[in-house]
């Protein structure tokens, strides 16, 4: 059976943008769920032929499918071990036969942090072999049993290095991922590694990530702030940064390239550090958030790019109170005008959005004031719009 399925009024449905909404309020009966058969997709995930291979491996296999609000991912989670030809997986994934997929393997967190065969951290079926390129995947059509979609883990040929280190003395530590990405396809690095900076550990550290030996693309190195651990994520410095020759950039846009082709030495990251914007959430005049809270993001991005968060912060306003405080990390750039919004997903009592403004909240962007980007700014307050 699939892992979910959504009531709708027409039987169940595993997509929940097709999902019939059931209203509060009143006592509802026969919202009946029918558990989904589904298809599988199988085959074989095998080291290449003919490496030496070191240790063994776990890896997530996953089907995916981009819809035009969604991405769904059903996965299966296997091992293969340092002495075999391979092991099966077996993803079982919706009937519908309108739907093709993606299917990829990716490196489990563990096998990312120690990989002596330096597998790249993500490979793609295609007919012609497992790609690197998510462009380059076969799309294996739904609908029927799907077998012998086999999957050869790829190894990186080459090897990007260098160091990423603090801007400064860190007494708690922090928690870095630093990966290796096509420009073209930022959110899917073919190659990531981590490391412990700071506290009890030195305020510097070298890495070096294999990636494929592909002459024909130029690669994006950039990091990652997880903060003190896996378990309390919340970054301290700007995240992400970008490698630049010259020092480490908070734009994608202002990465400096790093060639493909051959080995690369010296790609040097340094955290940067970042200034604040705060000031407090507010629901409408007379309003108090319900029982459970009302959550809401805060969110800033540079003017001329709207779409590339600068800094985000997720607040709850208590329930029984008007208003909650706010501070989000954004980069040192006297360059940049930021404008703050918040967004809200919740119950439809409040827009989506809304900007700050110094006459209040607005509701269009060609509407907010923008802010200085080189110094801390406070009493940056945001009102929910009554939708």
């Amino acid at each position: 059976c699939l892992r979910e399925g959504y009531y709708s009024s027409t039987g169940t449905q595993w997509r929940d943008d097709l999902a019939t909404p059931v209203q509060g309020g009143v006592d509802w009966s026969s919202i009946n769920l029918t558990l989904l058969l589904g298809k599988t997709i199988s085959g074989i995930a095998s080291p290449p032929p003919g490496l030496p291979f070191d240790d063994g491996v776990d890896i997530d296999v996953c089907a995916v499918n981009d819809l035009v609000r969604y991405q769904w991912i059903y996965c299966d989670y296997i091992g293969v071990a340092s002495d075999s030809a391979g092991e099966a997986y077996k993803v079982t994934v919706p009937q519908d036969a309108a739907v093709s997929w993606t299917v990829r393997y990716e490196l489990d967190l563990q096998s990312t942090l120690d990989n002596p065969n330096n597998f790249l951290r993500t490979g793609y079926y295609s007919t012609r072999c497992t790609q690197w390129r998510s462009s380059l995947a076969t799309p294996v059509q739904g609908g029927v049993d799907r077998s012998g979609i086999d999957l050869p883990l790829l190894v990186g040929d080459k090897t990007i290095s260098g160091t990423v280190s603090l801007p400064a003395a860190d007494s708690r530590g922090v928690l870095v991922a630093f990966s290796v990405s096509d420009p073209n396809d930022l959110n899917n690095p073919v190659s990531t590694g981590y490391v412990n900076l700071g506290g009890n550990f030195a305020p510097s550290a070298t890495y070096s990530l294999p990636v494929p030996a592909d002459a024909d693309v130029s690669w994006t190195v950039w990091y990652e702030d997880y903060g003190i651990d896996w378990y309390y994520f919340e970054s301290k410095y700007v995240n992400p940064g970008y490698y630049n020759a010259t020092n480490t950039r908070w734009r994608a846009d202002a990465a400096t390239p790093v060639a493909g082709g051959d080995n690369r030495t010296g790609i040097n990251m340094v955290l940067l550090q970042p200034t604040t914007i705060s000031g407090t959430v507010s629901l409408p005049a007379g309003q108090t958030a319900p029982a459970g809270g009302t959550a809401v993001s805060v969110q800033v991005s540079e003017q001329a790019n709207m779409d590339a968060l600068a800094g985000s912060r997720y607040i709850t306003i208590p329930g029984g109170r008007a208003s909650a405080p706010y501070s989000v990390f954004v980069p040192i750039d006297p360059s940049a005008l930021w404008a703050v919004r918040y967004s809200y997903d919740g119950p439809g009592d409040y827009l989506i959005q809304g900007y700050f403004s110094i006459a209040g909240t607005r509701a269009d962007l060609v509407n907010a004031t923008l802010l200085d980007g080189g110094t801390p700014l406070t009493g940056v307050n945001l009102t929910l719009l009554r939708s």
